[in-house]
């Protein structure tokens, strides 16, 4: 069993492969590129913003269907990085989260 910090926010490993498998197909047959990633919980409290950013912003905005975060997933991403020393850094990031949990 994975440990907290190595949770994908609650996916399977069935589901991140079939995802993966999914971005893989979609590509040969589109020029829409499908994110097929999601960061561990980790990532989320570690990696600095220029690193971070683009996987949450793929992960909510450009999932492949088995990937697509629920608002909850979301709300956890938030509580960690309101939990991190340089949690101003992440506004945008925040505001982002925020916008994809309140449906705007």
């Amino acid at each position: 069993m994975k440990s907290f910090d190595q949770d994908r926010f609650g996916f399977a490993q069935t589901h991140l492969l079939a995802a993966k498998k999914t971005a893989q197909q979609a590509a040969k047959r589109q020029k829409q590129m499908w994110y097929s990633y999601v960061p561990t919980r980790k990532e989320v409290a570690t990696l600095k913003f220029e690193q971070l950013a683009p996987m949450l912003t793929g992960w909510m905005c450009n999932s492949v269907m088995e990937l697509i975060p629920s608002r909850m997933q979301i709300a956890q991403v938030i509580e960690i990085l309101l939990k991190r020393p340089d949690a101003t850094v992440f506004s945008p990031l925040l505001r982002m989260c925020e916008n994809y949990v309140h449906g705007a």
